[in-house]
């Protein structure tokens, strides 16, 4: 289907940050299947930044999630999934510009590179996301280390500069 994108709970959790679903909320249809012969983890990420965690990683991170962003109805193939979409966005005034590089494109900014965060300004975060950066969540050390304490499975983390 041509149009698939916009309609799609990823365009649409991208698109709507900070409040309403843009659209009627529909529950989506979703089929857990193993990738590569690897058993199902507590996180699918595939349809970023709309997310499918397990009722163990939402148990977990219950605490930590409910602040930025929100559960979406779903309907699963399999029991012990929950749908999450990251809802705060950050400005881009929480990234040191002495070190970014921002390239302005039709559809907005768009950071090129790495960036560079300013620990006073994103501490107080511990999920999020910047317009500037589509598609990516970052998370808070509090974040991961909870993850790591209760050995949830599927997760990758890349570090990020911090200032």
């Amino acid at each position: 289907k041509k149009d698939a994108w916009k309609e799609s709970v990823s365009r649409n959790s991208y698109d709507s940050p900070h409040g309403k679903y843009p659209q009627q909320f529909v529950p989506i249809e979703l089929k857990l299947e193993k990738w590569r012969g690897k058993p199902i983890g507590d996180i699918t990420a595939g349809l970023s930044p709309f997310f499918v965690f397990s009722d163990s990683a939402v148990e977990h991170l219950m605490s930590l999630l409910c602040a930025g962003g929100e559960f979406l109805e779903t309907n699963f193939d399999s029991k012990g999934f929950k749908g999450y979409r990251v809802t705060k966005f950050l400005d881009k005034n929480v990234l040191d510009m002495n070190f970014v590089s921002l390239k302005q494109y039709e559809n907005g900014l768009f950071l090129i590179g790495d960036p560079f965060f300013i620990y006073e300004k994103i501490k107080e975060f511990d999920i999020f996301m910047l317009k500037e950066i589509p598609l990516k969540v970052f998370v808070s050390s509090k974040f991961k280390e909870a993850i790591e304490k209760n050995n949830l499975k599927g997760f990758n983390f890349k570090k990020v500069n911090v200032i």
